[in-house]
């Protein structure tokens, strides 16, 4: 019996053997090229539509900027007194100015005229050897020594004296002058202190280099060599000058002649900053009880930097806020509410 083809699998539409199909897979081929060859000559043939640019901008003249200085040195204050005669009249014979002298005629308020002093159960004289203002006292080993005055310290209420005792050290003597009721008197009376005390006058508690000369002079650099246990203090000035407040003023007198654009006018502390605590804190350098970090200040730093101020105690403050020692004003200003509506110490003084 003789076998039939399937026709469907002998001829599809699509099949290369039947004619249909193959005009059709001609056709899909040609289309293909040409549009494959249209977009080449697209590309090819056509030009990138110009873009608007935004027009550029006009040239404007630099804006001055302030111009950083190298750091500044100490200078001769007479040459503040040109230019700042008001501000010097004020400050001559304030408190700030007479802050330490050298000992002499003009500067002594004392009594010195061969009178003595005693307490607890120590005797002091004082005299005068020619232009020269003596104290006859116990030192350090208990015997009575003469020591010639080499320093004033202040003027008001009391005026105390600085001994030159060697090795560079100036030792604040424990006897002072009331110069109120121009009488000597103790600084810590009913307490014992002879020369095995450590307040004693002669004692490290009582060296003027670490505590006291930094608050009285005008760029102070304590110079303690560790290794030999000696001092060798130098300042720019005696008494507290313009340039213990505004800092070094060599790159100031430098504006004063090219008027250019320093900042703060050539000093490194803007006192008239919007920020009160820039002046507060510099005041507070000599106003606080404080314990110093290293030898003196860096200008423009913050107080915590180079100091550590004292804290709150029972020994410095009583339980109501009044103050018990010497804190001086900065730590019970900070409590106060002129300090916190803002309140500077120039608001005042």
């Amino acid at each position: 019996m003789p076998k039939h083809k399937n026709k469907a699998a002998e001829s599809t539409p699509d099949s290369p053997s039947n004619p249909t199909g193959r005009l059709l897979f001609a056709v899909i081929i040609a289309t293909l090229l040409m549009a494959v060859a249209g977009i080449g000559w697209f590309l090819l043939s056509s030009t990138p539509t110009p873009v608007a640019l935004a027009p550029a901008p006009t040239a404007q003249p630099a804006q001055a900027r302030p111009v950083a200085m190298a750091a500044a040195t100490m200078v001769d204050e007479v040459q503040c007194q040109g230019c700042h005669s008001a501000q010097v009249k004020d400050w001559q014979g304030s408190h700030h100015q007479l802050a330490m002298q050298d000992a002499n005629a003009d500067t002594v308020l004392g009594d010195f005229n061969n009178v003595s002093f005693k307490a607890e159960n120590e005797t002091t004289r004082f005299s005068r050897k020619d232009d020269a203002f003596w104290v006859n006292t116990p030192g350090i080993d208990g015997r009575n020594a003469d020591f010639k005055v080499a320093y004033t310290f202040g003027i008001a209420p009391l005026q105390q004296y600085l001994i030159e005792v060697g090795e560079g050290r100036l030792q604040a003597l424990g006897v002072a002058w009331d110069t109120e009721k121009h009488r000597w008197f103790h600084l810590y009376p009913g307490q014992g202190v002879n020369f095995k005390n450590p307040l004693h006058w002669s004692k490290p508690s009582q060296n003027a280099n670490f505590m006291c000369v930094e608050c009285h002079t005008t760029g102070f650099k304590r110079n303690f060599d560790a290794a030999k246990n000696t001092f060798d203090s130098q300042w720019n000035s005696l008494g507290v000058g313009c340039q213990a407040c505004h800092g070094p003023a060599s790159n100031h007198l430098e504006w004063t002649q090219k008027k250019g654009d320093l900042i703060h006018q050539g000093f490194d502390v803007d006192l008239k900053d919007k920020n009160a605590t820039v002046e507060i804190e510099t005041c507070a350098r000599c106003h606080a009880r404080r314990a110093p970090l290293g030898d003196g200040y860096t200008v423009g730093k913050r107080l915590m930097d180079d100091y550590l101020p004292s804290t709150l105690t029972r020994e410095l403050y009583a339980l109501d806020g009044k103050i018990k020692d010497e804190v001086f004003e900065h730590g019970s200003f900070l409590q106060s509410k002129m300090f916190d509506k803002g309140v500077r110490c120039s608001n005042c003084h």
